[in-house]
């Protein structure tokens, strides 16, 4: 919106980034995606070359306002009314059916006395908080509409500033002063950040799917993601989160029966997991946790990983990237674990993959293979 700046991909160009387009690879040919020393070499970067890019892209906005008869962005923030189609687009715009009034007769309902309205945390998230004291195990309908639940919770764990900032709205919270545990159950399809940030005071059931960045930043507390109770479709073969599931996690669990979809456990430093099948790039960039893949991948497993260990689906070893990973034996304690976690897996889900892989590894096969990255000795966790 008006009051967002994004800047991504250019500021990588004014370092030096050609858009190769082969980030993940390791062979980055300007050095700048890339942990190889023949790579890393031909870096070029300057920091005085990414300052020269904002002051001139700067420079260039405000000349541009001031075309406008305006002084600054905040001025021009809801002036509908000023836009107009260019010229040389009006009949690409008619052929499009692209109707520029819709916007200025909404130009009417703007009081540009008033300040942009502050809308804060959607209604599932406010219900939420004012329902933690009513029962032990809470249950709410969601829907894609509402995102980064339970963040408004999480949040107040712990946070004094938060809770500071919401007494008024929310009066007293016994839960949250005596740090006691709360369960949530949900129905429906999730947006985006599902369980974002949630620490280890919060575990969290879905039955349904959610959509991309399912626990990003879990710091400690649980995910489970079941299909919907009246779903027909198999598990094993069917989508259940999004993409960059576990982004940037330090601790907690993730269960999902079902699909993930690309980099999932991107950056994870400390999260476990459990997910019948991933898409590509899975454990991206990760430093630490342990995540079990029953099913399935699409390739390039563990591009950029240091640290943390993979339990994968034996017939899916030529999707692992060998760069940065290494197969190694399993430990006594390798097998303690991945039992122990599959057993209750089995136990919630009664996932049939689970089950036939519980069966070999108690029968002393190994339908499950370890990997560590390439230069540890031992698995970071």
């Amino acid at each position: 919106g008006g009051d967002e700046f994004d800047f991504g991909k250019i500021v990588l160009v004014a370092e030096g980034c050609i858009m190769a387009r082969i980030c993940e690879k390791n062979t980055c040919p300007t050095g700048i995606a890339t942990h190889d020393p023949k790579f890393k070499a031909k870096y070029k970067g300057n920091k005085d070359k990414v300052v020269r890019y904002l002051r001139e892209l700067a420079i260039d906005v405000q000349e541009n306002i001031k075309i406008t008869g305006y002084s600054s962005l905040r001025e021009l923030r809801g002036r509908m009314e000023i836009l107009n189609i260019r010229s040389e687009f009006s009949d690409l715009a008619k052929d499009r059916g692209f109707n520029i009034k819709y916007f200025k007769d909404l130009n009417s309902t703007f009081d540009k006395k008033k300040p942009h309205p502050y809308y804060g945390p959607n209604n599932l998230n406010k219900n939420i908080v004012k329902a933690v004291n009513t029962g032990t195990s809470l249950d709410f309908e969601i829907s894609n509409l509402d995102r980064a639940v339970p963040a408004s919770l999480a949040g107040l764990f712990g946070n004094e500033i938060a809770k500071e900032r919401h007494a008024k709205e929310f009066v007293h919270w016994t839960k949250l002063e005596k740090n006691e545990p709360v369960q949530l159950n949900f129905k429906g399809s999730a947006g985006h950040g599902f369980g974002i940030f949630l620490p280890k005071q919060i575990s969290i059931k879905l039955f349904g799917e959610a959509n991309d960045f399912v626990g990003k930043g879990l710091c400690g507390g649980n995910i489970e993601i079941f299909p919907h109770i009246e779903s027909t479709f198999k598990p094993e073969k069917n989508t259940i989160l999004g993409n960059c599931a576990l982004y940037g996690a330090t601790g907690g669990s993730l269960i999902a029966q079902g699909v993930g979809g690309d980099r999932f456990a991107v950056r994870n430093s400390g999260a476990h997991a459990i997910i019948e099948g991933v898409g590509i790039h899975a454990l991206e960039y990760m430093t630490g946790g342990k995540i079990i893949i029953l099913g399935r991948s699409l390739g390039n497993i563990g591009a950029g990983m240091t640290g943390g260990t993979l339990y994968l689906n034996a017939l899916e070893k030529s999707k692992v990237n060998f760069e940065y990973l290494k197969h190694v034996p399993f430990l006594a304690e390798d097998m303690e674990y991945v039992i122990e976690r599959l057993e209750y897996y089995t136990k919630i889900t009664k996932s049939d993959s689970a089950k036939e892989t519980l069966k070999k590894l108690k029968a002393k096969e190994f339908p499950l293979i370890k990997f560590i990255p390439i230069g540890l000795s031992t698995e970071s966790e």
